[in-house]
This record gives structure tokens, C-alpha cells and sequence, in this order.
């Protein structure tokens, strides 16, 4: 099983990766008819992923068997696997307001401190920071996008040794199986969405 999981984490985030996530976008009002036109609708790239940082912390799936004093089975149950993954994303002003951020307009920070000249203040509250949406891992190396249509959202700010402010991105999928949406699905891609340069950063 171990290698399974390396094998997904190699496919979706291996070579240029970035999460996308679709905030307006309500799974609860999925459908059968639900399509992943009516998915793919608004999203928004959270930048570049720390390197050494991703992971697949979805549970392996397991059979458990109840046998008898003879050892002959009685019934076998069956537990599904769970999808899930996290990794960490670098601190920017756009990326603050994008997992929740509050913006304050504030021209005056009394005696002692003055605001910069055009900036704005910007707030985080942990309840703010969970999302319920579609979600995704778009990796332009293997040109797929790897998407949670109905994903549960988690973001908390953090450091590492060098200081630098991340953000945790903690991504669960929800179970959904109609005719046009699974679980997790990989969809190829014949271009980039996001327009990005070869080369270029967030």
C-alpha cells in the first residue's frame, strides 16, 4: 500500500503543481445532473507549493474477517479507503485574502505606528478558514488536473525553520458518485488554465 501512496502523491504533485480551489462553488447543491462544467467554475490558484511538502494522508482501505473457534470465516467487513492530502503554500497578501482573510481599511494606527502609505490591514480568524468545495491539485507536468469535486477545506498559517509564513492546506474528499462526478477524478488538460508563463511565479 505504501507505494500506492507514492504513486499518488507523485502524480499530482511532482513537477509544477499548484492547488485550485472553486470557493463559490456549493457541493451541496450537486446533482445527478451535476456536471464538471458546473464544477470547474471560478477557480482560484493559491500559488506555488513548498517543495517536500505534499503528502497523502487518505486511510488505506482494509478487510477485517470474523472467524469462528475453528478459524472458518463468518463475515468479512469491508472498510473503504479515504482520499485526502496536505501540503504548505507560501504567505502573500493575495493568498491571505483567498483562505479567508478579512481586509481592514485603516489610515490611522495612532501614536506610535504608521499604516503604509496604500496598504491595506489584513485578518485572519480560524473559523474563516474552512471551506467546503471543489478543490484541486493542477499538475501542468503530467497536464492533469487531479479534483475533489466535493472537498472538504483547510487552511492554517504556520512556520518553518527558515521563518517563512505558510499556510497548511488540509484537503479531504467527501464521497459523491453520480453519472458525470466521482470521488476523486483525474481529467487530462490540453492547455494550461491559469495562462501561466513557463518559468513564471506566483
Amino acid at each position: 500500500m505504501a507505494v500506492e501512496r507514492i504513486d499518488v502523491q507523485s502524480r499530482m504533485f511532482d513537477g509544477y503543481a499548484r492547488v485550485i480551489f472553486f470557493p463559490t462553488v456549493d457541493p451541496s447543491t450537486f446533482t445527478s445532473t451535476t456536471t464538471l462544467a458546473d464544477v470547474l467554475k471560478s477557480g482560484k490558484d493559491l500559488g506555488r507549493i513548498v517543495e517536500g511538502s505534499p503528502s497523502w494522508d487518505g486511510d488505506e482501505a482494509s478487510v477485517e474477517a470474523l472467524k469462528d473457534t475453528e478459524g472458518g470465516i463468518i463475515r468479512v467487513v469491508n472498510t473503504p479507503g479515504t482520499f485526502a492530502w496536505s501540503c504548505r503554500i507560501p504567505h502573500s497578501k493575495e493568498t491571505a485574502k483567498l483562505v479567508g482573510g478579512t481586509t481592514h481599511t485603516v489610515t490611522s494606527l495612532g501614536d506610535d505606528f504608521s499604516i503604509a502609505s496604500g496598504e491595506d490591514v489584513i485578518g485572519l480568524n480560524p473559523e474563516d478558514m474552512d471551506f467546503r468545495c471543489p478543490v484541486g491539485v493542477l499538475n501542468l507536468t503530467h497536464k492533469e488536473l487531479a479534483l475533489f469535486p466535493k472537498g472538504s477545506l483547510n487552511f492554517s498559517p504556520g512556520t518553518e525553520d527558515n521563518d517563512l509564513w505558510q499556510y497548511n492546506v488540509s484537503a479531504t474528499a467527501e464521497s459523491i458518485k453520480t453519472p458525470n462526478l466521482d470521488t476523486l477524478m483525474f481529467i487530462p488538460l490540453a492547455s494550461d488554465p491559469l495562462k501561466v508563463e513557463a518559468g513564471a511565479g506566483a
